[in-house]
């Protein structure tokens, strides 16, 4: 069995991507079938840079555990054989996200539900003089 960490990771570039913004969610799995003793991935969102973004984070998240699980049940990322496989997946889930909101898919044992949740934004401040209080008893 692999040992599997990941974390999410939210972070700028504006010189080098060209005013995008990324959300990727790196991922490091330990297991001595790969070379170096350890098969390494990032999946990324890129969106532009003046777009809200906490709505993608979880779903970021979510789609590298349905891609470590099916990496640990058939190699599905680090075998070439399933590069075709891949490149289809990503470009089905990218569709159904940008055109509906959501996508299902079942790539052998695994069934991957994904959807996009609108996430409200944050209340505005509130100050002081806003706020009642008692002025006499």
């Amino acid at each position: 069995m692999s040992n599997m960490t990941g974390f999410l990771i939210i972070f700028f570039l504006y010189r080098n991507v060209l005013d995008h913004k990324i959300v990727g969610y790196p991922v490091k799995i330990e297991s001595q079938k790969y070379t170096r003793n350890a098969y390494y991935f990032n999946l990324c969102f890129v969106c532009e840079s003046n777009r809200r973004t906490v709505q993608y984070e979880a779903l970021v998240r979510k789609l590298s555990e349905y891609l470590i699980q099916m990496e640990d049940e058939s190699s599905f990322l680090s075998n070439e054989l399933h590069k075709d496989k891949l490149q289809n997946f990503l470009g089905r889930v990218l569709k159904d996200l940008n055109e509906n909101g959501m996508t299902t898919f079942v790539e052998d044992q695994t069934t991957i539900f994904l959807k996009i949740i609108n996430v409200p934004p944050d209340p505005p401040p509130v100050f002081d003089h806003l706020v009642p209080h008692i002025t006499s008893p």
